[in-house]
């Protein structure tokens, strides 16, 4: 059996074909601009609008599990970059309300509200824990004037009064 299909030359077989007498002389330079854009052709680019995860990305695999929120507005098939970037600075220009920078959000201390900010944070109980002169004096100032009438309100009294006398003395 024969084959009467003809083989095209590919792209990197052109190259070899510079140097070949009677065929017409092409230049590396732009067989070489030829085979980038035809790699750069296949690769698209996605842009997400806005959201936490907005951007440029260069696969689809990478921005889609930031695009499934109602709200997210993104589009794709953009063959360069620059496109990418241009649509992107485009959206920016036309919703500036949706752009905000993490910085200038509100920090999450403001944003306590109701009973969390009865809650104390990490930070609180660490600052309470830490060993300093008024939070010593202040415990001691409590165990030294302590009643019976503070026991059944608070509903404890400390143990050790005694050793307690001792550190008031070195404190003053």
């Amino acid at each position: 059996m024969k084959s009467t299909q003809q083989v095209k030359p590919s792209e990197f077989s052109q190259l070899s074909m510079v140097d070949k007498p009677g065929e017409e002389k092409i230049s590396e330079n732009k067989i070489i601009v030829e085979i980038i854009k035809k790699f750069t052709q296949d690769k698209k680019y996605y842009v997400i609008y806005n959201g936490p995860m907005k951007g440029i990305y260069d696969a689809w695999e990478k921005a889609a599990p930031f695009t499934h929120q109602s709200k997210i507005v993104h589009k794709g098939g953009f063959l360069t970059l620059e496109e990418a970037k241009e649509s992107f600075r485009e959206y920016e220009a036309l919703h500036p309300e949706q752009t905000l920078k993490r910085a200038d959000k509100a920090p999450i201390q403001v944003q306590r509200t109701g009973i969390m900010r009865n809650i104390p944070t990490r930070v609180e109980i660490k600052e309470k824990k830490r060993v300093c002169r008024s939070n010593l004096k202040e415990t001691l100032n409590i165990v030294l004037n302590w009643t019976e009438e503070k026991r059944t309100s608070l509903g404890y009294y400390p143990i050790a009064k005694e050793q307690l006398t001792k550190l008031d003395s070195l404190m003053q």
